[in-house]
């Protein structure tokens, strides 16, 4: 019995896969040979890297200010995807407690007092 079904073509006959740059099929081994380590290590390298530490420094910050707002029952709500944003501290039942402007919220996010 033979099938009716045939082979993938493409402009230059039959498709085959392939892997890109040079050199890909040596790092693909070498993943698949660390991904098998009997020890368990697998050791990922970020080469581009992710936010400079003084941006990381102010999300943690940022975060501070954050939780001391929910502590307090408060939030801080942006909406509006073009000017004017519109900012607003709500409660933490949903209810509004008034609007802010965007220097009131960055005096918040700087640790001021909600007044």
């Amino acid at each position: 019995m033979s099938s009716p079904i045939l082979p993938t073509l493409g402009p230059l006959g039959p498709h085959t896969h392939s892997l890109g740059a040079p050199g890909a099929r040596d790092e693909l081994s070498l993943l698949v040979a660390e991904l098998g380590a009997e020890d368990g290590s697998l050791s990922v390298e970020a080469l581009h890297g992710g936010p400079p530490p003084e941006v990381l420094e102010q999300m943690a910050e940022a975060d501070e200010v954050l939780r001391g707002l929910h502590e307090r029952g408060l939030d801080v709500r942006f909406s509006g995807v073009e000017e004017p944003v519109s900012i607003e501290l709500h409660e933490a039942d949903a209810a509004t407690v008034r609007a802010l402007s965007a220097t009131e919220a960055i005096a918040i996010a700087a640790g001021a007092p909600v007044e």
